[in-house]
């Protein structure tokens, strides 16, 4: 019988508040630097507006704020990953990017955190770096914000008065 051979995780590295997190690269699409936006008014510091990426919309969100970290200023020196979960694709801002690392299935763990978006944690170089996981990010944004799917609109977008 032939032995499964153990694939190692890469893991794109990221810096937020001084500390170290990481996203698995299969969820990844690009690291770019900071473009100008389209802002909307918003309740909140997380939702910074629309890009323009490669002529589709990307939401860009500031992930500080949603990781209920310190804020930050965004600038033009600013980067942010864009990352794709399912068919939504959404921008997250950065403080920096480190590198992409390669993790051994054993050097990954489970765990319970009070944040939807991280659900294990990955030992490298003698460090717990947190994972964060843009698909339950992502969902709880849409649940939260009550973010619309394409094609669906409401009266008010159709210019229709009730």
């Amino acid at each position: 019988m032939t032995e499964r051979k153990k694939v190692d995780t890469p893991l794109i590295l990221f810096g937020l508040d001084g500390r170290r997190f990481a996203m698995r690269i299969a969820h990844v699409l690009e690291v770019a630097a900071m473009v100008a936006l389209d802002s909307f008014a918003a309740d909140n510091n997380v939702y910074l507006g629309l890009a323009n990426r490669h002529g589709q919309p990307l939401p860009i969100y500031d992930l500080r704020a949603l990781m209920h970290l310190s804020p930050d200023t965004v600038s033009v020196d600013s980067l942010f990953i864009v990352c794709q979960s399912q068919n939504t694709l959404a921008g997250f801002i950065v403080d920096d990017i480190h590198q992409v690392i390669y993790v051994a299935p054993e050097a990954l763990t489970p765990i319970t955190s009070s944040s939807p978006a991280i659900s294990e944690v990955a030992t490298y170089e003698g460090q717990l770096i947190q994972i964060i996981a843009p698909g339950p990010l992502l969902a709880s944004l849409a649940e939260s914000q009550q973010i619309q799917q394409p094609g669906q609109f409401d009266a008010v977008d159709a210019g229709v008065s009730l």
